[in-house]
């Protein structure tokens, strides 16, 4: 019998992960310290994070700790200049302070999963990516 530490991920199996992620300038843009310091749960092959992070993950090991770079392509795809949007700072439902580089989900009137970068921020105005 395999004890936990032997276990590997891959299908049908959940781990959680705790992360950073950073832009190509190293600067941070997401962190499970930023909801709570909890662990973000992942089901291999459920589709629920980026590819490249998956594939990424496949065989890691409890406590493993890792970097790994994705490209735009296996992650979010490549740069889209139609969906750069300047919107008004009251438009975004976010509370605190917007800084370059923050990531905002949300859902379209859809309901469909939205994910957006600030990419500028002047005076009142805020640049979607």
């Amino acid at each position: 019998m395999s004890s936990p530490s032997d276990l590997v991920f891959g299908p049908g199996r959940v781990i959680g992960i705790y992360y950073t992620v950073r832009d190509a300038k190293g600067r941070e843009v997401d962190s499970s310290a930023k909801h709570g310091s909890r662990p973000m749960a992942v089901l291999a092959e459920a589709g629920n994070v980026v590819p490249g992070l998956e594939r990424g993950l496949l065989g890691k090991k409890k406590n493993d700790r890792f970097e790994l770079q994705v490209p735009a392509k296996d992650a979010f795809g490549d740069p889209k200049p139609e969906l750069i949007e300047t919107i008004a700072r009251e438009a975004l439902p976010v509370e605190g302070d917007l800084k370059v580089g923050m990531l905002l989900s949300g859902r379209d009137r859809q309901g469909r999963p939205l994910h957006a970068v600030v990419t500028a921020i002047q005076d009142n105005q805020v640049t979607l990516d």
